[in-house]
């Protein structure tokens, strides 16, 4: 399993404790990723951005403007792209050419409105045709639910609704066997063996796991 969606999982079930959009662990995503004293907001793209870092940044420390920066260099994302826009998301990784029809474990799935505007964005855990399992966050237990309060697994339709992209392998490395690996040399791209050993999770203030 990627550690990206092993982390994912981690968060399963209610987030949104402290009101819409809002909770201890929303505040640390949203305050290390946007800025200090951010408000609430959608954050289905600030968690996939989240769990990426927290899965495979070989930066140590508490996530901030570096990590950031890391993840979007290491993507080859514009200085344009917002890391909280699933917009944003769509367009890069649409320039990139990653557009696939045959998605892998870890890789990203942006879900299109009526308007075939994007407006959701989750982490693919299972692709077994003609249905898949995607982890998100800022949904709910209803399958057909793309807003909600928490980070919850579904079953979905393969259809024009979904578009797979393909992220490279570095960031689909599996979890970490021994804690004993080294970080020197990681690669993430979409040539070459990524190290399969990063950093575990930091813990939230509060005691929670981040």
């Amino acid at each position: 399993m990627p550690k990206s969606t092993d982390l994912a999982a981690q968060y399963r079930g209610v987030q949104e404790t402290a009101g819409p959009n809002d909770g201890p662990v929303l505040k640390t995503i949203r305050e290390a990723l946007l800025y200090p004293g951010a408000p609430p907001c959608s954050w289905c793209a600030l968690f996939v951005a989240w769990v990426l870092i927290r899965a495979y940044c070989p930066i140590p420390g508490p996530v901030g403007p570096s990590h950031k920066i890391w993840l979007r260099n290491t993507l080859g994302f514009s200085k344009d792209f917002l890391i909280e826009s699933t917009r944003s998301w769509r367009a890069e990784m649409k320039a990139l050419g990653w557009l696939t029809t045959e998605p892998c474990e870890g890789d990203l799935v942006i879900y299109l409105n009526h308007s075939m505007d994007a407006h959701h964005i989750a982490l693919v855990q299972k692709f077994t045709p003609p249905t898949f399992l995607d982890i998100a966050g800022n949904t709910n237990e209803d399958p057909h639910s793309v807003d909600g309060n928490g980070v919850f697994a579904h079953t979905e339709f393969v259809g024009p609704h979904a578009e797979f992209y393909s992220l490279p392998v570095g960031f689909k490395a599996c979890s970490a066997s021994s804690s004993a690996c080294s970080l020197s040399g990681t690669s993430i791209s979409h040539n070459t063996k990524p190290n399969p050993c990063f950093p575990k999770p930091q813990e939230a203030s509060d005691g929670r796991t981040v």
